[in-house]
């Protein structure tokens, strides 16, 4: 099982991000642009201590995805649409989408390559 914690829209902003969701198991935290407002297209950054979050065998990136999709059910239940954008620190490491269309299919659209 993994643990996860959306927190309250009265969360700490800092730097144009909210601290949407946290996922100690899966080491993920993924934030949401300040002001963003329930939509069809939802963005959020996901932020991760290190790539093996990204590269791992059952992609923890997609489950990660079913605790945001659970959550954005309760918050904005209209979004049909998640646009993720992965850092490992402050470093660009991936971008995906996921649609309800697609039966909230991960698709990549970008990865920096790994060593």
């Amino acid at each position: 099982m993994v643990g996860l914690a959306v927190l309250p829209l009265c969360a700490a902003e800092a730097g144009g991000e909210r601290l949407f969701m946290d996922s100690p198991d899966i080491a993920m935290k993924a934030f949401e642009p300040v002001g963003q407002m329930c939509k069809q297209e939802m963005h959020y950054a996901l932020r991760a201590a290190s790539q093996e979050v990204f590269l791992s065998q059952v992609s923890k990136i997609e489950v990660f995805l079913g605790g945001l999709r659970g959550a954005l059910s309760v918050t904005c239940p209209a979004a049909q649409k998640i646009v993720l954008i992965g850092y490992i620190g402050n470093d660009f490491y991936f971008a995906g989408t996921a649609e309800a269309k697609n039966d909230w299919k991960l698709i990549a659209l970008s990865a920096k390559p790994h060593h």
